[in-house]
């Protein structure tokens, strides 16, 4: 229940502080671009330090662009909409999912397992969002392992009403300290530049919203499972046709 009311709390700020740094972003942009174009011009070749501010501009504008693609997560993540709900066969999107980021993982010599449930009953639910909650999770356990290792995407039922998905690394894990805080906006163990520490955040954002819960068993040096529990019909407006 804290949990729950930090993410309303944050999602109502997020909106306001992403809009907000948006304007003077684009702003920024604008001028840095400006200001390259000036440099491009005949007469400003013989300027001293023309190489140099060029570069200077370059790195401004890139970093603008990284500026916004945070807040535009921050917007993504406070976003309201309605879930349209669709039969999904489970299996069929994670292995999907699993598909785009295997040449990635092949790239760092890791190795990514499918342990699916083949009778596991169809879903009806939100495909965009279990698909987006998938690639966080596998991300994350990437980023976990970073070379030489292996992640493992499970599916099982769980009694008659209930779905479980699996998220396993063998990398560095989390300590405990550290532990009860994975899900919250903005933590994140990554170096600087590495991560915004929204992802699972996000992640617990769609499991809620989904009808369902994820948690986390994870110690230093021994990896980490992360586990979504999903029913197999979750809240929303049924799609039709």
């Amino acid at each position: 229940m804290i949990q729950a009311h930090k993410l309303a709390a944050f999602g109502q700020l997020s909106t306001g502080v992403a809009h907000e740094i948006n304007n003077p972003l684009a702003i920024i942009n604008e001028e840095a671009g400006w200001l390259q174009d000036l440099l491009a011009k005949e007469e400003s070749r013989d300027f001293t330090y023309c190489g140099e501010f060029t570069e200077s501009l370059r790195t401004i504008i890139k970093q603008t662009h990284r500026c916004g693609d945070i807040t535009g997560k921050l917007l993504r993540f406070a976003e309201n909409m309605d879930s349209y709900i669709r039969e999904v066969d489970l299996n069929e999107l994670l292995d999907e999912v699993v598909g785009i980021l295997e040449k990635d993982a092949a790239l760092r010599s890791i190795v990514i397992e499918r342990d699916f449930d083949t009778d596991l009953s169809r879903m009806h639910s939100d495909s965009a969002q279990l698909r987006q909650l998938a690639l966080n999770l596998v991300n994350n356990a990437l980023d976990a392992v970073e070379r030489d290792g292996k992640v493992v995407v499970g599916t099982r039922s769980k009694g008659a009403d209930w779905v479980v998905i699996t998220v396993k690394d063998d990398g560095y894990g989390i300590s405990t300290d550290h532990l009860h805080r994975v899900f919250e906006p903005f933590f994140t163990t990554k170096p600087p530049g590495k991560g915004a520490g929204l992802g699972l955040s996000i992640c617990y954002g769609i499991a809620t919203k989904l009808g369902g819960v994820i948690t986390v068993d994870s110690a230093v040096a021994k990896g980490a499972t992360f586990t979504v529990t999903l029913p197999l019909r979750a809240p929303g407006q049924e799609m039709i046709g």
